[in-house]
């Protein structure tokens, strides 16, 4: 019996070692990437913050006056 138990474990860890192995390699990589990346200053990320806010707002006033307009053409020329 213990032969057998013996095998199993010898068997999983050979299959589960190279599994460590590359997560480990993985997160090495993922490491020396995050030191090679440029990050943005303070003023470049509250300008594009802005930017990105701005242009949502407008997209937002945008559908809300086509659906005024696309509303008021359904209900008055188009249904009567």
């Amino acid at each position: 019996m213990q032969v057998g138990f013996v095998d199993f474990e010898v068997r999983y860890l050979r299959a589960v070692a190279p599994m460590f192995r590359k997560l480990s390699q993985l997160l090495k990589d993922v490491q020396a990437e995050m030191g090679k990346v440029t990050w943005p200053t303070r003023d470049e990320l509250t300008s594009s913050t802005v930017i990105v806010l701005v242009v949502s707002l407008a997209l937002a006033l945008f559908i809300f006056i086509a659906d005024l307009f696309l509303t008021y053409v359904m209900k008055n020329l188009v249904l009567i």
